[in-house]
């Protein structure tokens, strides 16, 4: 992700800021131990009156100088040392937020994935209801068709009583009776 790939860049960034800063004490240190020799020299060689004591007060003034790039490149490493800390946690809260984000999202599509299966389920009753309003409405008709049927068959009973009676009355032409 964004985020990761800006938590392993602020890493690298800040290993390098680190180095350099030990780097500038490590380098500070041996300047002031090279002017501390020099120094030792000087007040050496102005004993014994071999050098002026304008050497010395250069050697003391270069020396004192080294000590307070020394003391400078410390306070600067332990400096670093806080940026670094901050810009870190920095990018590992961002991480973390990345993260949340992820899950609230993860969240928000098993929600739409839901209501996609609601919408299905809701589209499969609309269907089911048409095929019921068409049974329907061709029970409607097969109704419509029953009745004519019933009608004619009430018809047909009807014509039958009525052939039923005619046949006895032609039947009781058929007998003779007596006086």
């Amino acid at each position: 992700s964004t985020a990761r790939s800006v938590l392993a860049q602020t890493q690298a960034d800040t290993n390098l800021e680190v180095n350099t800063a030990k780097e500038a004490v490590v380098q500070a240190k041996a300047t002031a131990t090279n002017s501390a020799i020099n120094l030792v020299s000087a007040q050496s060689l102005y004993s014994q009156g071999f050098s002026a004591k304008t050497d010395l007060d250069t050697a003391k003034a270069i020396d004192g100088v080294d000590q307070s790039l020394v003391k400078s490149a410390i306070h600067s490493l332990g400096l670093v040392n806080q940026k670094v800390a901050a810009d870190l946690q920095a990018a590992n809260d961002a991480v973390g937020s990345a993260i949340a984000s992820l899950a609230a999202a993860q969240a928000e599509t098993q929600t739409v994935a839901a209501r996609i299966a609601d919408v299905g389920s809701a589209a499969a009753a609309v269907g089911q209801a048409k095929a019921n309003l068409q049974a329907a409405i061709g029970n409607g008709a097969n109704d419509t068709l029953k009745r004519q049927d019933v009608q004619k068959a009430a018809e047909a009973v009807t014509q039958a009583k009525a052939l039923v009676a005619y046949g006895k009355a032609e039947m009781a032409k058929s007998f003779i009776h007596s006086p």
